[in-house]
């Protein structure tokens, strides 16, 4: 089979909508719920009336009651959940996805021989076979194996911006393309600029390069050991947690 009819019959989905919906949307619901709730909040007709003039005395005049400290700190606990839940609990399913996933790929002969973990994707790759494995943060759910002659290009970014002593990176990555789709994987991200010569990004950026001289080797070599190259999503098993 051609590397072109893998890539049309390889479909897959950086995003399960309904999960990403979930994820977010329904913290932030439940949120809005609990301070309508316990903080008594004015409706459009009582804003209307209200004249904002009095927000600039002092003391300042609210357009609501001030409900019971009880009624404040629901709230605000409901708000620690969520950004708990932002910050641990998205990051926790991914990561035990992507256990179950590895678990699942030793015991079916998967020999991993370079693995980059991002914090939104995870891409793993059996030099041997000339397959990989990925599965995305916001698609935790379905991890996909599939023969690397599916790609089409792969680069490097080393996400560099700003000029003279401001020029730095929060991001490098290395991308490629299966059909008309870019996948991205970072081998280094933080919330602050780093300038291109620290450690940091000179590793990053040496892991981006090495992975997509590995993808482009096996996008042009071809698979071994008699691979179909048909692309699959892997089978979810029903096991207990899997080791760390």
């Amino acid at each position: 089979m051609t590397a072109t009819a893998a890539t049309t019959q390889l479909r897959i989905r950086k995003v399960n909508w309904i999960y990403l919906l979930a994820a977010v949307a329904l913290p932030l619901l439940i949120l809005f719920l609990a301070v309508r709730r316990f903080w008594h909040l004015p409706d459009l007709e009582a804003l209307k009336q209200f004249d904002f003039r009095q927000l600039l005395q002092w003391p300042p005049v609210l357009p609501f009651d001030w409900p019971p400290a009880a009624d404040v700190l629901i709230p605000l606990v409901v708000l620690v959940i969520c950004i708990l839940w932002w910050k641990l609990g998205v990051w926790g399913i991914y990561r035990f996805f992507l256990n179950r996933m590895e678990l699942n790929l030793e015991q079916s002969g998967f020999q991993c021989d370079h693995a980059v973990i991002g914090r939104s994707r995870a891409l793993l790759v059996d030099e041997r076979a000339g397959r990989l494995a990925m599965l995305s943060k916001w698609n935790p759910f379905h991890p996909y194996e599939f023969p690397a002659t599916v790609i089409d290009k792969a680069w490097a970014e080393d996400g560099k911006r700003g000029y003279g002593v401001m020029q730095g990176s929060k991001r490098v990555s290395f991308l490629f393309t299966v059909g008309r789709t870019n996948f991205r994987v970072n081998t280094f991200s933080s919330n602050r600029r780093w300038k291109m010569d620290s450690d940091y990004i000179l590793s990053a950026l040496s892991t981006a390069d090495m992975m997509v001289e590995v993808l482009d080797t096996l996008r042009k070599g071809g698979a071994q050991d008699g691979d179909t190259g048909v692309a699959r999503p892997q089978r979810r098993r029903r096991k207990s947690d899997p080791k760390h």
